[in-house]
């Protein structure tokens, strides 16, 4: 009861504040990995390799029920979201002294390397169309089909929008993010 799931439109977390609780939907979820770290008696840890969408806190009760005992989180730590992983963590002290000596910047990662989307530079017309909403041609030397989004970037590699491919081998801006109309 205690997520962002909703139910007529009402996230359960807001029905489980009031005292409410309604019937779930069961849901197919996808468990890569599910390993015992560490067993004691009156706790256990486990590492789950999940696919997006998968509650740990409800696949915990589950296992809980199933075994016969009953079973809650006392600690939830993710290890890893989409391309991130615990290397990619930083203290509040090096990003302070990141901040300090003017380097931060070089800690962002490029969206390009975030979304895994391919990637289109635009010439300088390119660009302004992008900006201004209007749509580009792929040329050759980008490889995509009919529906696939690809990344625009101007000459700096700015982000400029997300395109998509339609069948008239056109690609038109979905979400035009950076810069003023040109």
């Amino acid at each position: 009861m205690y997520s962002a799931v909703k139910k007529d439109g009402v996230p359960l977390h807001r029905l489980a504040r009031k005292g409410e609780e309604v019937e779930r939907e069961p849901k197919r979820v996808r468990i890569h990995r599910l390993e015992l770290a560490r067993y004691e008696e009156t706790e256990s840890e486990l590492v789950v390799d999940c696919a997006p969408g998968t509650y740990v806190r409800v696949l915990a009760s589950d296992l809980g029920a199933r075994l016969g005992c009953g079973a809650h989180l006392r600690c939830l730590r993710r290890l890893r979201s989409g391309p991130f992983d615990t290397s990619h963590l930083l203290t509040a002290e090096q990003l302070g002294k990141d901040a300090e000596e003017g380097v931060i910047e070089s800690r962002l990662i490029p969206p390009a390397e975030v979304m895994g989307l391919p990637v289109l530079t635009l010439s300088e017309d390119g660009t302004r169309r992008v900006l201004n909403g209007g749509d580009v041609s792929p040329g050759a030397r980008l490889r995509v089909s009919p529906g696939d989004r690809v990344l625009l970037v101007d000459a700096a590699e700015r982000l400029l929008a997300i395109g998509e491919l339609r069948p008239d081998r056109r690609l038109w801006p979905l979400r035009v993010f950076g810069g003023e109309s040109r």
